[in-house]
């Protein structure tokens, strides 16, 4: 009997083999090359005040037939009127700035955690995904009241320093701020899965042949650590440039981002083919990042092998 149902389960998977292997290739498609045609297809369309706010880019007309009418005006003004460059700067400048924060901060705090027992790494790990247990608008909201004229860093300042208030909010640095805090996390988990797989005897080895500390991390542990340091980065930096809740609640009205902007075009301005032309925009930049990062994990894993 269990031989039986080895033997149809075996039939099974040979006869149906073709479609377990589309299964992947038809979730890329649905949730990615439908997605992003649709986009193209809106972003070249013209925008009018309608449902949908935008004329498809088929029609049929008694003179001519079947018209395709493309507009390439959304892109003109994307890339050409200074409100959407100013954008793009301010959001690929607080996505780098958080990356190299987050950077800086992530390693040393993953670095020590692999330096514990294995009873404290779990304890400390709980605590680095701790804030995930409560909801990101909450903890943006709470950053409000520490950060605002009569929160609790300029209520610490006055009664201890007698100093302030200062406004530490509705600015890029608090921006900054909430970025690096929000995708902190996501730093150090690649860096400690890194790290902990560093053979330790490497660097006892390195000690006995009289290497110095700082020189055994440069020459040993950093390249070691590349892979960690370029996954985190890719996983900050990505979703950082389109970040649009912390922009809007710690940013006030001067720090206008890409994703601030798409949200505005979608749902006040309703100007759905310039949103697109944004959104295609962006992606193309972030194209360039992503294909770096793939390059150099591929000679980082090169080097490593050699």
């Amino acid at each position: 009997m269990f031989n039986q149902i080895i033997n149809i389960f075996h039939y099974i998977s040979h006869k149906w083999r073709s479609f377990w292997v589309m299964i992947p290739y038809g979730w890329f498609g649905m949730f990615l090359i439908i997605p992003i045609s649709i986009l193209i297809i809106i972003s070249i369309s013209e925008p009018k005040i309608d449902t949908p706010p935008f004329t498809p880019l088929l029609r049929y007309t008694e003179n001519y037939g079947i018209e395709i009418r493309l507009f390439f005006v959304n892109y003109y003004r994307v890339l050409s009127q200074a409100l959407y460059r100013k954008a793009y700067f301010t959001s690929l400048y607080l996505a780098f700035s958080s990356t190299v924060i987050s950077l800086l901060l992530g390693y040393p705090m993953a670095y020590v955690i692999t330096r514990f027992s294995k009873p404290w790494r779990v304890f400390l790990l709980i605590l680095v995904a701790l804030p995930f247990l409560s909801s990101f608008l909450v903890r943006m909201c709470a950053w409000t009241n520490i950060l605002s004229t009569h929160g609790f860093i300029n209520f610490i300042l006055w009664k201890y320093l007698g100093i302030g208030p200062f406004r530490c909010i509705h600015n890029q640095g608090a921006v900054l701020l909430g970025i690096v805090y929000s995708y902190l996390t996501f730093m150090i988990f690649p860096l400690y899965i890194t790290l902990e797989k560093i053979d330790a005897t490497m660097l006892e080895a390195s000690y006995t042949l009289g290497c110095r500390p700082w020189r055994a991390f440069w020459k040993i542990i950093l390249p070691l650590s590349t892979p960690g340091i370029l996954a985190g980065s890719s996983l900050v930096f990505i979703p950082a440039v389109g970040e649009y809740i912390i922009p809007e609640i710690l940013g006030g009205k001067q720090c206008i981002t890409i994703g601030r902007l798409l949200w505005y075009e979608f749902f006040v301005n309703h100007d759905w083919p310039a949103a697109c032309a944004l959104a295609l925009v962006m992606m193309s930049f972030l194209l360039i990042p992503i294909v770096a990062f793939e390059k150099l994990q591929k000679k980082v894993e090169r080097s490593l092998d050699t």
